[in-house]
């Protein structure tokens, strides 16, 4: 996503998980992810193509007067303007090295909001003994209304 911020924004990282898989297994998958880019980077391969699509993307983002100054308007609003000319110029510097920086100073648990979306099953009775039911997402949408 082509997302040029001044400061550190959010970082979302989700799963879509199939029913019967356990959230923690995805969760401890992830986090083992994590302390393998902080240890290693990343590798070549996915640092090019990233790059590849952030060029892409920016260039979309110039293609026509009106996305010419909108992107122009963006990075005034980040507070350089300049970014507009040096931006993909600064991405191609970015080196496995600097990725495994990052994700070291910012991937951390302490600076982690996890949450898990568990889907009631289908005919499951409320937990408090009524018998109203919240529809789950696997059901099918006229049947929800």
């Amino acid at each position: 996503l082509y997302q040029p911020l001044r400061d550190p924004g959010l970082f979302a990282m989700y799963a879509i998980l199939t029913p019967d898989t356990p959230h923690a297994d995805v969760e401890s998958c992830i986090l083992g992810e994590y302390e393998r880019i902080k240890k290693g980077g990343v590798l070549t391969s996915e640092l090019e193509r990233s790059k590849a699509r952030f060029s892409a993307a920016a260039a979309l983002a110039r293609d026509g007067a009106h996305a010419l100054a909108s992107a122009l308007n963006e990075m005034i609003a980040v507070g350089d303007w300049t970014l507009l000319l040096t931006i993909e110029e600064r991405m191609r510097a970015v080196g496995a090295s600097d990725i495994a920086c990052v994700a070291e100073r910012y991937l951390r648990a302490d600076r982690a909001t996890v949450g898990w979306f568990v889907p009631k099953v289908l005919g499951q009775e409320e937990e408090a003994g009524g018998t109203e039911r919240t529809p789950s997402v696997h059901e099918p949408l006229h049947e929800r209304l």
